[in-house]
C-alpha cells in the first residue's frame, strides 16, 4: 500500500483533511445559515417576482391587424396590465422597505465564533466547535493591550505515520 506524502513538502494531498480538535460535523449544510426572518424576505421576493411575471406575461397581447371595438378594448386591457404592474411594484418596494426595517431592528441570540464561524449562544464561554475561548479574548480586551488581533487558526494535530 503507498504512503501518502503531506501536503507541505512531497505533493498535494487532496483527499486527506486533519482531523478536528472539537467533535465533528456529521454533515455539510446545503443551505447558508441565514436568519429565519432573512428567509421570509427571500420568499417574498420570490413571490413578488413570480406574481409580476405571470400578471405581466399572462395579458400582453398583440393588437396589430385588430379593428374597431376589439382594437379598444385590446389596447384597455395593454393599459390595465400597466397599471397593474406598476401597484405591483409599488406594494413589492414598500414591503421589502418594511421587510428590511424590521429585519435591521431584530438581532439574533446567537454569537459568531472568529475562529471557526459556528453560532454560539450568548453567555456560552468556549466554542463547542473549535475550543474557542470567549473569556480569554474578553480579558485580553479589558487588561489594556488595545484590540485583540485575529485569532489564531486552530491548531490541527499531524496524523501519526
Amino acid at each position: 500500500m503507498a504512503q501518502q506524502n503531506p501536503a507541505p513538502g512531497g505533493g498535494p494531498n487532496w483527499g486527506a483533511r486533519p482531523p478536528a480538535s472539537g467533535p465533528a460535523k456529521a454533515h455539510r449544510r446545503r443551505f447558508p445559515r441565514w436568519r429565519i426572518f432573512t428567509w421570509v424576505i427571500l420568499a417574498f421576493n420570490l413571490i413578488m417576482l413570480i406574481w409580476i411575471i405571470t400578471g405581466v406575461s399572462s395579458t400582453a397581447k398583440n393588437c396589430k391587424g385588430l379593428t374597431g371595438e376589439a382594437l379598444t378594448n385590446c389596447q384597455a386591457n395593454n393599459v390595465g396590465t400597466g397599471i397593474g404592474a406598476t401597484l405591483i411594484l409599488v406594494v413589492w418596494a414598500l414591503g421589502d422597505v418594511i421587510l428590511g426595517v424590521l429585519w435591521l431592528i431584530t438581532k439574533p441570540h446567537k454569537r459568531y465564533c472568529p475562529a471557526c464561524g459556528n453560532g454560539v449562544r450568548r453567555g456560552v464561554l468556549h466554542c463547542e466547535n473549535c475550543g474557542y475561548d470567549f473569556q480569554q479574548m474578553l480579558q485580553q480586551s479589558q487588561s489594556g493591550r488595545g484590540q485583540p488581533g485575529p485569532p489564531a487558526p486552530p491548531q490541527w494535530k499531524q496524523p501519526p505515520r
